[in-house]
């Protein structure tokens, strides 16, 4: 698969391997709860709001640090748990496309999971961001505005930009 633009940058595309699959699930389940948490991210499910204001709630109302704590792993062990089903049984029928340095395949620099109407999820690592990958990306699996099915504010935006919107 080519991909003009990142070739200019110096980097490749190819669809995910069995190898890249642990990649693309820590990276998915970590950075959007990442950006849920904080307030920027949406999910295909009403209980996902529930699940983090719960959180949210009980973090500043419990009584002690401990007690805190304790909810917290608690919270994050069911969001990882769920998580990863979820993000499974998504890569399981729907290949993900990866971002990689051609000198060093193994050595992932982002990856895009979706079809030709529906984009799923994006992930760019931190250093390569603002250089267009996810554009680049998104551009080469989505024919049309893609229905987003887990979004960031800063994803929206990305999107709105790249189809007009």
């Amino acid at each position: 698969m080519t991909n003009q633009y990142l070739t200019s940058l110096g980097l490749a595309v190819r669809p995910a391997t069995k190898d890249d699959l642990k990649f693309i699930e820590s990276s998915w389940t970590s950075n959007f709860k990442d950006s849920f948490r904080s307030g920027l991210g949406t999910g295909p499910f009403d209980d996902q709001t529930t699940f983090f204001t719960s959180r949210r709630i009980l973090h500043q109302t419990a009584a002690t640090a401990a007690i805190r704590d304790k909810a917290a792993k608690e919270f994050d062990a069911v969001y990882y748990r769920e998580m990863k089903h979820l993000v499974q049984a998504i890569i399981s029928t729907i290949q993900p496309l990866v971002v990689y340095d051609p000198d060093n395949p193994t050595v992932i620099i982002g990856w895009a999971c979706g079809t030709s109407t529906t984009l799923y999820y994006v992930y760019i690592k931190l250093a390569f961001r603002q250089k267009r990958i996810a554009s680049s990306l998104i551009t080469s699996i989505c024919t049309q505005k893609p229905d987003c099915i887990f979004q960031t504010f800063p994803g929206s935006k990305l999107i709105e930009s790249i189809y007009g919107i």
